[in-house]
């Protein structure tokens, strides 16, 4: 009789399990979190895709996101979404302030060059909110180590505020 070991891709940002070192690598500030899975709908599937130019996963289509605490005060919440790149999968953190722009992004994840966890490229996210996706693109330069890797980062991302712009309607 023989063993089987299946080695299953680490999926913390898919609610496999209690993602609490990742939510605070990605929201320091935040004393707690709570999870708020959503559904989306073919409405909103159909306008994300669209928007993006390229079909959602099947984890994007049930969302999990992370209201994040400091006390009993709402501070914002972090979201995690994959991001197919050269190499394989990217995974990304993505915390939004209360008023629903990044204040964080965080490389969780990945098997690219390292350019793409560089402060650098990373903070040009920093302020960007919904209302920003169609220029996102325009905006946004790819570290010039690792151009793919940093468009799939910047596809991350849009689809992170996305998500989160049909689910919550702003």
């Amino acid at each position: 009789m023989g063993i089987l070991i299946l080695m299953t891709p680490n999926s913390f940002g898919h609610q496999k399990i209690w993602p609490g070192k990742q939510l605070k690598e990605t929201m320091p500030q935040a004393t707690r979190f709570t999870s708020q899975q959503a559904t989306l709908n073919n409405t909103q599937i159909e306008r994300i895709e669209q928007s993006l130019k390229a079909r959602l996963g099947q984890e994007d289509l049930k969302p999990t996101f992370y209201p994040a605490y400091q006390g009993e005060e709402k501070i914002g919440m972090v979201i995690f979404v994959d991001e197919t790149g050269q190499n394989g999968i990217i995974e990304i953190g993505v915390a939004l302030n209360r008023a629903g722009q990044i204040s964080a992004v965080k490389i969780l994840d990945h098997r690219e060059k390292g350019a793409i966890k560089k402060e650098e490229f990373l903070k040009q996210f920093i302020g960007k909110s919904s209302r920003d996706i169609l220029k996102m693109e325009e905006e946004i330069i790819p570290h010039s180590d690792a151009i793919e890797a940093s468009k799939a980062v910047i596809r991350g991302i849009k689809k992170a505020l996305l998500l989160k712009q049909e689910v919550f309607g702003h």
